[in-house]
């Protein structure tokens, strides 16, 4: 696990969003994705208190202060887990739909490390295995010249990791690449360095970086700047690359009911399904939209839509990008 810092959360991400699925921290010792499911039993009626039933997996140590109300049938996900990193009380507050038997959101693991080494630990157990003490993480580094190799698991292909990071915008994922770009580069496994590899990749390519301030890998920072035009020359040079055809195929295609991406349903019976191959970003007030489109005369199109400080519905914006995109293919 000390192949990256210990800094595993941006500084400027929001406090609403940490003990979230989406916003769980970067470690090098990472298990289940770093999230965990939290179930409940809604009240019969709206306003009523949630009850707390369970997390999957297991957490051990992990507290909750439950003030998570029920809400409107089919009012959806309205849940909120707080809590800050490695701590292991979490505040619950929100809404979840009346109306089902069980409601489930998705939280982050507080500390995936001394999970994963808990996990370990229960297995070797459950196999016959005495194991004596308790689990602990190491926070300083140790010499394994002494140790013998037990076992040794290799990761999917990065064109695996990518697909998944585009199609279901995994954050995790892209903090992960971010800081594994350092540790390749021979720099220390943190943020800032992971950053300083992907500005010199736009550097390197002659992409325009007037304008553009990353502070974390995965989009979720609100003090993150980038224009349109650096996108769109980053995907023309992309598009250029050998490695293309494993980042098209990580896009959702528009239209396509069998994609497995966020923005399947976007475009269908239009002439942008089959021939949009897109990747959305959203916080609060802020949506966009990226990727590449088929016109009607058989010609691919970068493009980069962008729309911040709105107070409409983000569906509404699509809306409005779907029209834009729909005269783009018509030219």
């Amino acid at each position: 696990d000390l192949l990256f810092d210990r800094i595993a959360i941006p500084d400027n991400w929001f406090w609403v969003d940490l003990g979230n699925y989406y916003g769980a921290g970067a470690s090098a010792l990472t298990i289940h994705d770093n999230l965990y499911r939290l179930y409940f039993r809604p009240g019969k009626r709206p306003g009523q208190a949630a009850q707390v039933l369970r997390t999957e997996p297991p957490i051990p140590g992990l507290k909750f202060n439950n003030h998570m109300r029920t809400g409107e049938p089919g009012s959806g996900d309205n849940g909120y887990i707080y809590r800050a990193p490695e701590e292991f009380t979490a505040e619950l507050r929100g809404t979840i739909p009346a109306g089902v038997s069980e409601f489930s959101i998705k939280g982050s693991i507080p500390d995936p490390a001394l999970f994963t080494v808990q996990t370990f630990r229960k297995y070797l157990q459950q196999a016959g295995i005495a194991v004596t003490g308790r689990a602990k993480k190491l926070t300083t580094p140790q010499s394994y010249r002494q140790a013998a190799l037990i076992h040794r698991t290799l990761s999917p292909q990065l064109k695996e990791i990518v697909y998944l990071l585009n199609k279901r915008s995994v954050n995790l994922y892209a903090e992960q690449l971010a800081r594994t770009l350092a540790v390749r580069a021979g720099k220390r496994g943190n943020l800032t360095n992971g950053i300083q590899q992907i500005m010199n990749f736009l550097k390197q390519h002659e992409i325009p970086c007037e304008g553009v301030r990353l502070e974390d890998a995965c989009g979720l920072s609100r003090n993150n700047l980038i224009t349109a035009r650096t996108i769109v020359r980053l995907l023309a040079a992309v598009r250029r690359a050998t490695y293309f055809d494993s980042y098209f195929r990580s896009l959702t295609v528009a239209g396509d009911a069998k994609d497995i991406g966020h923005m399947k349903n976007f475009g269908t019976g239009t002439i942008l399904a089959g021939n949009t191959y897109l990747k959305s970003g959203y916080i609060d007030g802020v949506r966009t939209l990226a990727g590449y489109l088929r016109n009607q005369n058989n010609e691919w199109v970068a493009f980069c839509l962008m729309a911040n400080n709105f107070t409409v519905s983000y569906q509404k914006v699509d809306g409005i990008f779907k029209k834009m995109l729909i005269r783009l293919a018509r030219k």
